[in-house]
C-alpha cells in the first residue's frame, strides 16, 4: 500500500516498545493509538485507539508492557495506568493517588516480581509505584529518598538483583531501592562521567550514560566504574544555549560541566541484546554497539539519514529501536527518511527492509481524522500534516463514508 511519507513518519514516531513473539508494540507520540508491528508479514496495524484522547497530539501515555493478553500503557505527564485487555477488549484505567505533581511525571517500568509490575516515575516527581497486574490495582507507593531535593530521576531506571538502581539527572549519583526490605541507599559514581541519564544491565554489571558526556561499565556490588575508552570523539552532540537560544555544535571529546539550564545531553536512548549494549547518540547519524565484556566500541552509520539543521523544537534524536528480536536482529527506525533497517548484530551489516500499514489502520485512521470535529476546524493543516503535498491521496467523502472500514524490563516469576 502506498502510504504517503507524512503520515509514515507520524505512525512511526514513538519512544518506546514491546519486542515478543516476532511482534512489537508502541504507542504512538503523536497519533494517539496503540500499534502492533508483525515482523514476519512486514506490516503495522491499529491495536486500540487511546480512549477519550484526541487522534492527533502528544502523547499523555509513552511506554506499553504486555503482561500475558493484557498491554499496559504506563503515564507521561499524565496520572492514570490504562491497562486493554486483547481478548475482553475491555479498558480500565488505574489512578495514581495522592500525586500532586503528575503534570511532571513521566513512567518507566523497571522489571516485574510475579504479578507485581515496578514503577518509577522520575524527574522531580521521584515515586515509586507498584502495580499487581492480575487485580489491576496499585499496592504501594514509595517516594524516592534523596540527601539532596533537588536530585533528579534521569530518563531511565533499572531492576538487578531485586533492587531498582535510579540515575540522578544533575549528579554523578544512583539511587537503589531494595523491592524486599524498601531501604534506600546512594552510590556516588567515580569516573569519567557528567550527570547520570539512563543505567541499564546486561545480567552481570550496569551500565550508566552520561547525560553530558561518558559511559561507565558499574558493578553495584563492588561499586567499581570501569570508562568505556574509546567513544568516537568525532561525534557531533546537537545543543541549545540556554539564554539566547542560537543552536550550536560541539565535538563529544569537548567535556561539559553540568549546568541545570543547559538543554545538550549525550544520549538519546540505549538498550542491551545478546552481548552488546546498543546507545543512539542524540543529534547524530550512527549508532554505538559495545561489546559487554572487552568494552570495545563499533560504530554503524546511516550516511543518507544524515541532516545538517535541525528546528529548535525538534526532538534530540535520529533513530528508535524495536530491540533484538527472536530472528537476532536489531531494528532501527530512521526519524530523517522513515526507514526500517535490519541490523545484523553480530557482523554490523544492515538491510532495509520494505514495511507496509494494513488497509485496516490506514482506514481508521483517516476515517476518525476526517470524521471529528478537529477536521472541520483545521482541514487544510491536518492534510499537510498527514499528507504534505500529496492532498488527494484519498477522496474525503469516501473516508466519511468508512470505506473499507474493517524498554529493558528484568522479569522474575518466583
Amino acid at each position: 500500500m502506498n502510504v504517503p511519507d507524512s503520515l509514515w513518519r507520524n505512525i512511526l514516531e514513538m519512544d518506546f516498545s514491546w519486542n515478543e513473539d516476532g511482534k512489537v508494540w508502541f504507542i504512538g507520540l503523536r497519533l494517539q493509538y496503540i500499534f502492533c508491528a508483525d515482523i514476519n508479514k512486514k506490516e503495522i496495524d491499529i491495536v486500540l485507539k487511546l480512549p477519550n484522547e484526541s487522534v492527533l497530539g502528544y502523547r499523555k501515555y509513552q511506554q506499553l508492557i504486555k503482561y500475558k493478553d493484557k498491554l499496559i500503557c504506563l503515564p507521561c505527564f499524565n496520572k492514570d495506568i490504562l491497562i486493554y485487555d486483547m481478548v475482553s477488549g475491555n479498558v480500565n484505567n488505574v489512578l495514581i493517588k495522592n500525586c500532586q505533581k503528575f503534570s511532571e511525571m513521566c513512567c518507566i517500568c523497571v522489571g516485574t516480581v510475579k504479578c507485581r509490575l515496578y514503577i518509577v516515575a522520575g524527574w522531580n516527581v521521584k515515586k515509586i509505584i507498584v502495580l499487581d497486574m492480575e487485580e489491576e490495582k496499585i499496592l504501594d507507593i514509595f517516594d524516592v529518598e534523596c540527601s539532596d531535593n533537588n536530585d533528579m530521576i534521569g530518563t531511565s531506571s533499572v531492576m538487578y538483583r531485586r533492587k531498582i538502581y535510579m540515575p540522578i539527572w544533575n549528579k554523578e549519583k544512583i539511587v537503589s531501592f531494595d523491592v524486599e526490605t524498601y531501604e534506600f541507599e546512594e552510590h556516588f559514581i567515580s569516573g569519567d562521567i557528567c550527570g547520570c541519564a539512563c543505567i541499564y544491565q546486561d545480567g552481570k554489571n550496569c551500565w550508566i550514560i552520561g547525560r553530558n558526556y561518558g559511559i561507565l561499565k558499574w558493578n553495584p556490588d563492588t561499586g567499581v566504574a570501569n570508562e568505556v575508552k574509546d567513544i568516537p570523539v568525532g561525534f557531533k552532540v546537537f545543543a541549545v544555549g540556554p539564554i539566547d537560544r542560537e543552536v550550536e555544535w560541539y565535538e563529544y571529546g569537548e567535556k561539559r560541566i553540568y549546568d541545570p539550564l543547559d538543554k545538550n545531553y549525550f544520549c538519546r536512548e540505549c538498550l542491551f541484546g545478546e552481548i552488546y549494549m546498543w546507545v543512539i547518540p542524540a543529534f547524530s547519524n550512527s549508532i554505538i554497539r559495545i561489546d559487554t565484556e572487552t568494552m570495545k566500541v563499533r560504530v554503524f552509520q546511516f550516511e543518507s539519514e544524515y541532516r545538517q539543521e535541525y528546528s529548535q523544537d525538534e526532538e534530540l534524536y535520529e533513530f528508535s529501536m524495536w530491540g533484538v528480536g527472536s530472528d537476532g536482529n536489531l531494528r532501527i527506525i530512521t526519524r530523517q527518511n522513515c526507514n526500517i533497517y535490519c541490523i545484523n548484530t553480530r557482523k554490523m551489516s544492515g538491510l532495509l527492509e520494505k514495511w507496509d500499514l494494513s488497509e485496516n489502520a490506514l482506514n481508521r485512521i483517516l476515517f476518525d481524522l476526517f470524521d471529528s470535529e478537529i477536521y472541520e476546524k483545521r482541514g487544510f493543516q491536518l492534510d499537510t500534516f498527514l499528507f504534505g503535498a500529496e492532498r488527494g491521496y484519498l477522496k474525503e467523502k469516501d473516508v466519511k463514508k468508512g470505506a473499507g472500514i474493517g524498554v529493558q524490563i528484568y522479569c522474575e516469576s518466583s
